[in-house]
């Protein structure tokens, strides 16, 4: 019995969008040795009949836009928040963001609107001053080192509760 591993793996994405239509079956799984930067190797399944919007290394359009390729490890980076209804259930969005420097973590949970992102185990923020930017979700914690307090986000407009004071005299939490 012989193996075939050399045929069912690509190097990375271009060389996944590449396959042509003659080479793609419905629910076709292909390993990709390097989806994206830094991101570990995985399978994709090809739907032939699927139309969804490309989310890479997720979400994947062959070359000659017939049907897509979905990821079995649907992890997507970015440095921004989503902000629009997730395409499928399921994929967890990963945001790095600045002023102050945090991350983010959400999994979507339906695709009809942007709050079907939904935040996963997320740590406080913690800055050495009073919050001063909008929260990334409601309830989202933050904490004043410098004071020793603790904010609870009450909307995404910058709102912030006092929550209390840790006098812990290290993270608080």
């Amino acid at each position: 019995m012989a193996f075939f591993t050399d045929e069912f793996t690509v190097a990375d994405l271009a060389a996944l969008k590449a396959i042509p239509a003659s080479a793609r079956r419905d629910r076709t799984t292909i390993a990709v040795a390097q989806p994206a930067a830094n991101y570990l190797p995985t399978y994709y399944t090809y739907q032939a009949t699927t139309t969804l919007t490309a989310l890479e290394p997720v979400i994947v359009i062959p070359d000659d836009s017939q049907g897509v390729w979905l990821s079995l490890n649907p992890i997507y980076t970015d440095t921004v928040l989503p902000t629009a209804a997730p395409p499928l259930i399921g994929i967890i969005w990963i945001a790095t963001l600045t002023s102050p420097d945090r991350i983010v973590s959400f999994r979507s949970v339906g695709t009809s609107a942007a709050t079907d992102w939904q935040p996963v185990n997320n740590n406080a923020v913690v800055d050495s001053a009073s919050p001063s930017h909008s929260a990334d979700f409601i309830g989202q914690i933050f904490y004043d080192n410098s004071a020793d307090e603790f904010h609870l986000a009450t909307d995404t407009s910058g709102t912030w509760q006092l929550a209390g004071a840790s006098s812990s005299g290290g993270t608080g939490y």
